[in-house]
């Protein structure tokens, strides 16, 4: 299959993977707002600025409408009740189902579902039609969508419509919405807490199977409700050892099947997992399950040439992290985007830490603070039962934030975005306003420094305070100390070649040799300081920004084992 005709087929939700389903990815007939019948067709998940989509047309076109006649598969013509899911699309959507209102969506990022048991027909034909609109506002979150027409910087072209996939999953007569499972550590339980769609099940099991093969099965009555808490509870299989818990060199899942049941015949079956581990700051060190650790970062933008930012296939997203582990690298910063849960599910397994980033809106405003404050509810939903993401990141470089050194308002909405994680997540690091201004409220003071031999490292990131300026901004908002909290030097590097069109940070080295040697001056100043850990920028090349290890088609551009060696030492 040529890459035009590729198509994304797998189920799109590893972390919670059911048997009855039909993928919507593939072919939809098209048009943009300004036409009037349906003249294209448009390969879903990829929007139509990209080149897998069958369209790429980088021009902005604020409304579009996709539509798609389908027969339901043997095993959904079976269920009693069908829900059509949506991963991501950006950014107003509303879904019709043979003519009826069926659900709407606002936002770029977020997943969104609706039961269309009662808008389906008794059999033959069915039809989906929706409209998004998506313009160039910037007071909503963008991420590293630019809001000009024509690229600039480090601003990519803008991603409209579905982006993420489409599917539709059968259930009987009740079903589970929502899985959240909150492992703890010190006392090997797990909490499972589900919210149902009927709340007429009677019954809920859990059977879970240990790294070490061991079996355990638990249920619980439910009694006509619709949102029940199941707790589990595990003997550790080694009293010395706590080889039992998740890293990246012990990456340990206990496997999930869930089972509703309504008079003893099942109604839902989904099969997740789930990880013991403990991540913390103290005393300016960051420890994983109680041990120190050291993140070795790579900033990950999430950007395909092909495919904008919708990977081609799950396989590739699961070849990013192999190489960026080649590379030397123990986790991403995913940078600005909420990713194909495919990339939490690599990581998990592979064992890959992972900061979960929030895309930035741009003006500070009602409206971005309503939006980023759901966004980042969401973003906690997509990602919380995946026990490699270790971080949040709400704010970066005070984007959308950008009087925060000194502006009362800003400041009180991140410290609230840090307050309202906290709420929802305690066993997650935030790191609050990544990058410079950073507030007294953040688990990490995160800073981006792109001296290009690292030359000032040695000297500033030993003794600090939250009135340096190493890269020319304050580390800290003013009247904010940094205290006991550990420094992280999260954005550095950037190095480009002459070779390349495009731009990078500082000067453009004119061979792999000059680049080498670049890199590892960078990499020994940086030896030489007292920051926990750092965030190489950066994994892939990304349109017009060069400057990174893999090229646009996430091919290495260097010798594996010659950077490995680099960030390794």
């Amino acid at each position: 299959m040529s890459e035009q005709m590729q198509i994304r087929t797998e189920f799109p939700n590893p972390q919670e993977q059911r048997s009855c389903w039909q993928t919507l990815n593939g072919y939809w007939d098209f048009r943009f707002g300004e036409e009037t019948a349906y003249m294209r067709k448009i390969n879903v998940p990829f929007a139509y600025q990209c080149e897998l989509s069958g369209i790429n047309d980088k021009a902005v076109h604020k409304e579009v409408w996709y539509k798609r006649e389908f027969e339901l598969n043997e095993e959904l013509k079976k269920a009693k009740r069908i829900r059509l899911r949506f991963l991501a699309c950006d950014y107003q959507t509303t879904v019709w189902v043979n003519g009826r209102f069926a659900t709407s969506h606002t936002g770029g990022y977020g997943a969104f579902s609706a039961d269309i048991t009662d808008y389906l027909k008794p059999s033959g034909s069915q039809e989906i039609e929706i409209r998004v609109y998506d313009d160039l506002s910037a007071n909503v979150p963008r991420g590293k969508q630019d809001w000009n027409e024509q690229t600039s910087r480090c601003w990519y072209y803008q991603t409209t419509g579905i982006w993420q996939s489409v599917w539709m999953e059968g259930y009987g007569e009740d079903y589970i919405t929502s899985i959240r499972i909150t492992p703890d550590v010190e006392r090997t339980t797990a909490e499972f807490e589900l919210e149902l769609a009927e709340g007429i099940a009677d019954e809920a099991c859990a059977k879970v199977t240990t790294p070490d093969s061991r079996s355990y099965e638990f249920s619980c009555g439910i009694g006509n409700r619709k949102r029940i808490k199941l707790l589990t509870s595990y003997e550790k299989p080694d009293l010395i050892w706590d080889g039992h818990l998740w890293s990246p060199e012990h990456p340990n899942l206990y496997r999930v099947q869930l089972t509703l049941k309504k008079d003893g015949e099942t109604v839902d079956e989904v099969k997740t997992y789930f990880a013991f581990r403990k991540i913390h700051s103290a005393d300016g060190k960051i420890y994983l399950n109680d041990m120190p650790v050291k993140f070795k970062l790579v900033l990950d933008q999430g950007y395909w040439r092909n495919g904008g930012m919708t990977a081609p296939s799950c396989e590739s997203l699961k070849e990013d992290i192999l190489l960026a582990k080649q590379y030397g690298f123990n986790g991403a910063r995913k940078h600005q985007k909420v990713e194909d849960p495919y990339f939490y599910y690599y990581a998990d397994v592979l064992g890959f830490f992972t900061w979960a980033e929030t895309p930035s809106g741009y003006i500070f405003d009602r409206r971005e603070i309503a939006e980023l404050t759901r966004l980042q509810m969401e973003l906690i939903d997509k990602v919380y039962n995946h026990p490699s993401v270790v971080a949040y990141v709400p704010f970066n470089e005070s984007w959308g934030i950008k009087e925060v050194l000194h502006n009362q308002a800003q400041q009180n909405l991140a410290r609230s975005i840090y307050h309202l994680c906290k709420a929802l997540d305690r066993n997650r690091l935030v790191v609050t306003n990544d990058g410079w201004e950073n507030l007294e409220l953040t688990d990490i003071v995160g800073v981006h420094d792109y001296a290009p031999y690292g030359e000032n490292f040695k000297t500033d990131y030993v003794a600090i305070d939250g009135a340096s300026c190493p890269a020319g901004r304050r580390i800290m908002a003013e009247g904010e100390q940094i205290g006991d909290k550990p420094v992280m030097l999260t954005e550095f590097g950037g190095i480009a070649m002459t070779s390349e069109s495009g731009w990078g940070y500082g000067r453009q080295e004119t061979s792999k040799t000059e680049f080498i040697t670049r890199l590892k001056k960078l990499m020994e100043n940086l030896e030489q300081t007292e920051v926990v850990g750092w965030c190489y920028t950066q994994l892939t090349d990304v349109e017009q920004e060069v400057n990174g290890l893999l090229d646009t088609d996430h091919k290495p551009k260097f010798s594996l084992e010659e950077i490995e060696d680099i960030f390794k030492r």
